[in-house]
């Protein structure tokens, strides 16, 4: 003999929970849109979103910069260069290579006299 249905007492509790659910949700939306906050980018402030130019792999970002792979991995261990590693390999913000050639650029280091 196969289960007698549920009580139409449950549906409607787990429906109007749901509903509930979404109108959270929603609400949590709304708010995230209207401070223009996403996940990269948590402050809000456009300035400091470095990703928005994408990403490099580490080969990419010394072929890129000219860095070598030491380099740059002892500035990412420092914490100066910010990077992300959603799988084995790290990533690094191609905006911030950029801004840091342009900066050494600006301040290219002289040779002393002996």
């Amino acid at each position: 003999m196969p289960p007698a249905p549920p009580s139409t007492g449950i549906f409607e509790d787990l429906v109007s929970r749901l509903h509930a659910l979404e109108a959270a949700v929603a609400h949590l939306a709304e708010q995230v849109r209207a401070h223009g906050l996403t996940s990269r980018n948590p402050t809000g402030d456009p300035s400091v979103d470095i990703w928005a130019d994408g990403a490099l792999g580490i080969t990419e970002a010394t072929e890129f910069s000219g860095l070598g792979t030491t380099t740059l991995y002892e500035l990412m261990n420092s914490g100066e260069l910010p990077f992300s590693q959603p799988t084995r390999h790290r990533l690094v913000p191609r905006r911030w290579l950029v801004e840091h050639l342009a900066e050494s650029a600006n301040h290219p280091v002289t040779a002393e006299k002996a």
